[in-house]
């Protein structure tokens, strides 16, 4: 029997355990949105056909809104509320991988998307988990620090899926990689299953407790801040995601770069930015503020776009062209995680899992019409003009930000375990 834990009690231990379990989510996502990304590309795909492949592996996280009153009402006893549920999501993962792993896409395109659809509502439903718990135990003062642990694992877990992974693709093949990744899922599920949750009441059954936390989380969203806060996540931020189709084209097509080069810049490099920017965003909103930090981080990131653009007549410089990529990958990587820790801070700790689930669900509805859109306008527009679009994309959706006050949302969560008495979201601004 594997020995049991309280994570809780350990600050150490609580981000050990949640940025292992982001690691995990960040392999696949990694391998999905690069070295797949490379070999649809290789198989004549364009942008606006990489985009909808992408579009459909993202299309599962934006169902997590329908998952996560599953998670916030499901409660086994001694077995715990939310320990089972990562399990399970965690064997899900894994399984699909290992189906991936003997599928050739070349002769089985529409079974292996199947798979990667399967695999993402899997790894959609450890997310809901894993949130969820971390809304249970993190203490307020450290969420900051926490979701930039955690967001910097994710990137850790892009970098090997898809740096890492498009580096040694064409050494072990497409059914090596999904081996590894199952193991890794594999061996990432024995952190939650040593873990004992906190003792909590008795609770009623699925049946009587769903309704219960639809009714909460719809109260709690009836808070100036948490209703402008669901326009927000659905618009922000959006930057990276419209350049996302363009990208593995536009490196190999446009400025001659073999797929080793692209996996080493986008998928390594840049992936281990994000992760260092992730850390630091997390620390620096816990100091400056969500808001202000998120404002800050935004200009930055809108900046280096911008100075791509206007720097095309220096794209055959690749001291130029890694420079921008890497810092536009670091400040994206602190605007991440910053993003990450006002959702939780407007998360009501009743219906954690449910309420923060929303805004990670319009989250990824936004990954998946950025994307879609991306992809399109690729087609159309030239790459300085989509980096513009980006820049563009970025700063339109600070107009809400004044509009979504966490400390409105605390008070409000502070007057009843319940949830928040409902205030009325404004009809006239």
């Amino acid at each position: 029997m594997l020995p049991s834990v309280d994570l809780s009690r350990t600050r150490l231990g609580r981000l050990f355990l949640f940025g292992a379990l982001y690691f995990a989510q960040g392999v696949p996502w990694g391998f999905i949105s690069l070295p797949l990304s490379l070999y649809l590309t290789g198989q004549g795909m364009g942008p606006e056909a990489i985009g909808k492949v992408l579009a459909l592996a993202y299309l599962p996280w934006s169902l997590k809104l329908f998952i996560a009153p599953l998670s916030d009402a499901l409660d086994l006893g001694r077995l715990g509320r939310r320990r089972p549920w990562i399990l399970a999501s965690q064997f899900g993962m894994g399984a699909t991988l290992l189906a991936l792993a003997g599928l050739d896409p070349k002769g089985a395109m529409e079974p292996f998307l199947a798979l990667i659809f399967l695999h993402n509502l899997f790894a959609a439903a450890q997310d809901v988990g894993v949130d969820a718990f971390a809304i249970d135990v993190l203490e307020e003062h450290e969420r900051g620090t926490a979701n930039g642990v955690m967001w910097s694992m994710k990137y850790a877990g892009v970098a090997v899926g898809g740096g890492g992974f498009a580096m040694i693709s064409g050494s072990i093949g497409f059914r090596g990689l999904f081996l590894i990744m199952a193991t890794m899922i594999f061996v990432v599920a024995v952190l939650p299953a040593m873990v004992r949750e906190r003792p909590r009441p008795a609770r009623a059954s699925v049946l009587t407790e769903t309704p219960r936390v639809l009714l909460t989380t719809l109260r709690s969203f009836a808070l100036r801040a948490t209703f402008f806060a669901l326009i927000l996540y659905v618009l922000a931020p959006a930057g990276s995601g419209l350049l996302g189709a363009m990208a593995s084209p536009f490196f190999k097509n446009r400025l001659g770069y073999s797929d080793e080069e692209i996996g080493a810049l986008s998928g390594l490099y840049a992936a281990g930015l994000s992760a260092v920017g992730a850390f630091a965003g997390g620390v620096l909103s816990d100091r400056l503020g969500r808001r202000r930090a998120v404002l800050l981080f935004t200009l930055i990131s809108a900046a280096i776009h911008v100075a791509f653009s206007l720097l095309e007549a220096r794209w055959g410089s690749r001291t130029v062209v890694y420079s921008l990529a890497l810092t536009g990958a670091f400040a994206d990587g602190m605007l991440q995680a910053t993003y990450l820790s006002l959702a939780m801070d407007l998360s009501n700790p009743a219906v954690g899992g449910t309420q923060f689930t929303a805004f990670m669900s319009l989250a990824n509805v936004r990954n998946s019409w950025t994307a879609w859109l991306g992809g399109r306008a690729a087609e159309r527009l030239s790459a300085p003009e989509m980096y513009l679009l980006a820049a563009a994309s970025l700063i339109a959706p600070l107009v809400l930000l004044p509009l979504v006050n966490p400390e409105q949302a605390k008070r409000a969560f502070r007057k009843k375990d319940e949830g928040p008495a409902p205030e009325p979201a404004p009809s006239s601004g």
